[in-house]
This record gives C-alpha cells, structure tokens and sequence, in this order.
C-alpha cells in the first residue's frame, strides 16, 4: 500500500462507513473504490472530489490528501524537489520585484553589544536555543562590532534559521557583509526528502540578492562513511573576525572560543575544505569558462 491509500483506508475507517455505502453516497464505481483503497489505482479528479465530498473532509484534509497522492504519483524526492523550486521562484520574485526603501543601522542587542574584550574565553552550551542564541550573539557582534564584518561557516543548509537571522539583520543594513561558506553533500542521498542542493540554492539567492552581501558558496560531495571533519564531536563551525564556534551534529551543543591557537585550527581547516570545494555557482559570460573542457571532466552546478 501507499501512503496515499493507507490515508484512504484511515479516512474510511474514521467516517464509520463501508466501501459499499461510500461508493453510493458519492456515487463512486464500488470496484473503483476498493483498488483505490488498497492502492491498485488512484483516482481521477473527479472521482476524487467525490471521495472528498463523501467522506466530508475539511480544507486541510483534502489538501494533505491532495499532496499524497502527488507523491504517489511523482515519487517524493521530486514532489519536495517542487517544493522547494516554488520557494525558491517566491524568494526571486519578493526580492527582485520590491526595492527595500530604507538602511537601517544594526541595533544589536545587550548581549552582543559587549565587546570581544569583555567576553568569557570559553563558552559551553548543551541545549538548542541555546545554541541558537551564541550563534545569532557571535553574528551580531560581528556585525555591530566590526567596521568590515565577515563570516564563515561550515554548516548544513537546513540550519536555515542561521542563515535567516543573517538575512534579517542585513536586510536594508548600511553594513557590507562578507560571507563565505562551504556545504557538504552526501553521495546518494535520502530519496524520501528534496534535494539538498535546491534548499542550499534558495539560501544563496536569497541572499545573494541583497546589495550589501559578498557570498561565495562553495561544496562538495562526501561519500558514505567518510568524514572531512576536522572534529567529530563537533563537525561544524562558524568562525567570525575574532571567535570561532564548534557546533554539534545536532545542533543541541556548542562551544564558542576566543583563543587564536584554536582560531588559526580552525581557519586552516575552513581554507582546506575550500580548496578542496567547487564554486556553487559559477559567474561568468564566458561559456567556455564554465563548460571547460579540461582533463578533470568536473560536474558544476551551474545557474
């Protein structure tokens, strides 16, 4: 059975009816009903708004049960990859089609407007909003503190609220934000979600599209059961001008230094996975740039 038909059986089981009763309530071929209940078939349109109506289903139900049978239909990997590109032609159209008309300047708050000096060496946190907060703090010190504010990370894309808190405090900013990061695709990916290279496109639109933002996105495909961690325990990182934060794969546990022995570690490691990356985008006019026909035959990802 599919998803979409063990809903169907769910629903009818919930209604108190039987399939014979159904199918002369919405006048439904009884055979037709029952292939579709046991996922032999699915339904036409019309014999699906009849099933709705029979069923009496509300707008949520209908549209839950609307987007089963489209993964029934398309396979999941491509229904969430639909996802995903209409997020990302919203993001396009929002930002291209409306001027921001006006600059703000950064209010940080209390806790990111004490200076570096004043910070504590080393900080520990073991919960997600805690994490949450250091790495929305660091970020915002780097932004308020530093006359020229730059960023690294190494982090998945789906930490998307990372990359949306950056976005917010740029968003009509008079600052000139400079972010560099690398993303890690596994090879063979989990079918079952949408891509990860379309959720890391959305966030690089999107925020490559404000003017006041330098970001180069880079990445690389990591095969199963290999790591180019520089540290397990903790395999991400963001580095800012002066701190570097070491965050788990969970994102329940964070450690923030300022200690440049530790620092330097850490940007040499984000340099070594950069040179061992390939450019998200490649920006050029020049198709023979970006379609080199080098030894190498490298896969690009190419807007």
């Amino acid at each position: 059975m599919t998803r979409f038909s063990k809903k169907i059986e769910e629903l009818i089981d919930e209604s108190g009816e039987t399939v014979q009763s159904l199918a002369e309530i919405g006048k439904i071929n009884r055979t037709t009903l029952q292939r579709i209940k046991t996922g032999e078939r699915l339904p036409t349109h019309k014999v699906f708004e009849s099933l709705c109506k029979a069923l009496r289903l509300s707008t949520t139900e209908i549209e839950e049960l609307q987007a089963l049978q489209e993964i029934t239909q398309v396979g999941e990997r491509r229904y969430y990859n639909r996802q995903k590109i209409v997020e990302l032609m919203a993001i396009i159209f929002e930002l291209t089609n409306y001027q921001i008309p006006f600059s703000k300047e950064l209010k940080a708050p209390d806790t990111a407007a004490i200076s570096s000096g004043e910070q504590q060496k080393i900080q520990i946190v073991t919960s997600f909003e805690a994490v949450r907060s250091v790495i929305e703090n660091s970020i915002d010190r780097e932004l308020f503190c530093q006359v020229a504010p730059h960023l690294k990370l190494s982090i998945p894309s789906h930490f998307e609220l990372v990359y949306a808190h950056i976005f917010s405090q740029m968003l009509g900013n008079t600052k000139h934000l400079i972010l560099q990061d690398v993303q890690c695709f596994p090879e063979g990916s989990d079918e079952s979600v949408a891509d990860p290279g379309l959720s890391t496109l959305k966030t690089l639109i999107g925020l490559s599209l404000l003017d006041n933002i330098t970001y180069h996105s880079n990445y690389y495909y990591q095969p199963i059961g290999k790591s180019q961690e520089i540290n397990v325990l903790f395999p991400y990182f963001m580095l800012t001008s002066e701190e570097v934060i070491v965050i788990s794969r969970d994102f329940c546990r964070a450690i923030r230094y300022q200690d440049p022995s530790l620092y330097d570690l850490y940007q040499k490691g984000f340099l070594t996975i950069l040179l061992q990356s390939e450019p998200f985008i490649e920006e050029s006019r020049d198709l023979f740039a970006i379609y080199s026909l080098d030894t190498t035959y490298r896969i690009r990802q190419v807007i």
